[in-house]
C-alpha cells in the first residue's frame, strides 16, 4: 500500500477557534494573513422560532435539516473572496448519534442532513468534509454499548453499519460526486486502540468507514487524519504512524479499496496536555508540551511525511484573535511553512 508524500503539502487549521460561515465572511482578509492554507468551519442555522442550531452538532441524529436553513451559509461562503486558504473543510459530526444501526427510521434523516452538508461543500466551494466520527455523544461504535447486542452479534452488527455507512456516502456523493473525506479518526485508531473489535470503542468504526469507501465515487478522496499524532515530535513516529495505516488493512472488510483509495494526514495538537499541565503558556515555552522550536520541527517531519494535509489543532489559543497566541509560536508555524 504505497503512499505519495505530498510535493505541496497543505497545513489546515482547526480548533475552539473553529469559525462559523459569517465570521469567515467578515473576517476572511484578516484570516489568511494567518499561517495555513486553509481552516476548518462549522455551519449555524435557525429553526422556525429563530433559535440558533449548530448544523455540525445536530446533523448526525433525527433532527432533519432544510435547504432553506442551510441557505444563509452557503450564501456567506460564496460571498467570502477566498484566496490563500485553499483547502477549506466544513465540519460533520457523528453526532447527536441518536439513532440505532438496526432501526431504519432515522437513517433517511441523516442521509439526507449528510446531503445537504456536501451541497454546503459543492456550492461553498469547499474542499469537502472534516468527517469527524469521535463519540462526543452516543457510543456508535462500541459494540458493547449498542441497544440490540443480546440480538445481534458482532458481525451482524458490522454488517449493518457498513450498510449505514455506504446510504451515508450515497448521500453525500449525490450532492458533490468530487469531494475530499477527511477523518480524524479511521480504521488506524480502532487497530491501535480497539484492537479487540468487540471490545474496543471503537470496534465498529472500520466497518462504517468501509462502507464510506466502498459506496464513494472515483471521484471521492479520503485521507485518514491520523488524530494519534497529537503529541508527537520525531521523524521516525510519524513514519511508524504511517506504517500503522497500511497495517490497519487488516481490519477492513474491503482492503483492495482500502488501499487504492486511502491517503494520510498528521493530527499535531499545538497546546497538546494543556489540562494536564494546568494551562497554555505562549510567553513560557518551557511549560507547554511542544516548545516553538519543537513545535516548528514536528510540523515540518509531518508536511515532509504527509500524504496530503497536515492539521495544527488547538483549544487555548485562537488565531484569528491572536489570544493565547506568541509570535515565537507563530513563528514556529511559518518557519516550518517555510513562509
Amino acid at each position: 500500500m504505497p503512499f505519495r508524500q505530498a510535493p505541496h503539502a497543505k497545513l489546515i487549521e482547526w480548533g475552539w477557534d473553529q469559525p462559523h460561515t459569517a465570521y469567515l465572511r467578515e473576517h476572511i482578509g484578516e484570516m489568511e494573513k494567518a499561517p495555513f492554507d486553509g481552516v476548518v468551519l462549522g455551519v449555524v442555522v435557525r429553526d422556525a422560532g429563530g433559535k440558533t442550531m449548530d448544523f455540525t452538532w445536530q446533523a448526525f441524529g433525527q433532527q432533519a435539516f432544510t435547504r432553506e436553513q442551510v441557505a444563509p451559509a452557503i450564501a456567506d461562503l460564496r460571498a467570502t473572496r477566498f484566496r490563500k486558504f485553499t483547502d477549506n473543510f466544513l465540519r460533520f459530526n457523528v453526532t447527536p448519534g441518536d439513532v440505532d444501526w438496526f432501526d431504519g427510521s432515522g437513517w433517511p434523516t441523516i442521509c439526507a442532513n449528510a446531503r445537504l452538508a456536501a451541497t454546503i461543500v459543492r456550492e461553498g466551494r469547499l474542499t469537502g468534509l472534516m468527517f469527524d466520527c469521535e463519540q462526543y455523544n452516543a457510543k456508535l461504535f462500541d459494540y458493547r454499548e449498542q441497544a440490540g447486542r443480546n440480538q445481534h452479534s458482532f458481525d451482524d452488527y458490522a454488517k449493518e453499519v457498513r450498510k449505514r455507512g455506504a446510504e451515508v456516502m450515497r448521500g453525500i456523493n449525490a450532492a458533490c460526486p468530487n469531494l475530499t473525506i477527511l477523518l480524524p479518526v479511521a480504521h488506524s485508531y480502532s487497530f491501535v486502540y480497539s484492537r479487540d473489535l468487540p471490545k474496543g470503542d471503537y470496534g465498529l468504526l472500520p466497518a462504517f468507514v468501509d462502507g464510506l469507501l466502498e459506496a464513494a465515487t472515483p471521484k471521492t478522496i479520503f485521507v485518514d487524519g491520523l488524530e494519534m499524532a497529537y503529541p508527537r515530535k520525531q521523524q521516525a513516529e510519524f513514519e511508524k504512524l504511517r506504517e500503522t495505516v497500511r497495517k490497519a488493512r487488516a481490519f477492513s472488510a474491503v482492503p483492495e479499496i482500502y488501499d487504492r483509495r486511502m491517503t494520510i494526514a498528521f493530527g499535531l495538537w499545538m497546546d497538546h496536555d494543556w489540562r494536564g499541565r494546568k494551562g497554555w503558556f505562549p510567553e513560557e515555552p518551557s511549560k507547554n508540551h511542544f516548545s516553538p522550536e519543537e513545535l516548528r520541527r514536528a510540523l515540518h517531519d509531518a508536511l515532509a511525511l504527509t500524504g496530503r494535509y497536515v492539521w495544527l489543532y488547538s483549544e487555548q489559543l485562537n488565531w484569528w484573535t491572536g489570544k493565547g497566541l506568541s509570535a515565537e509560536y507563530e513563528r514556529a508555524v511559518r518557519t516550518a511553512k517555510g513562509e
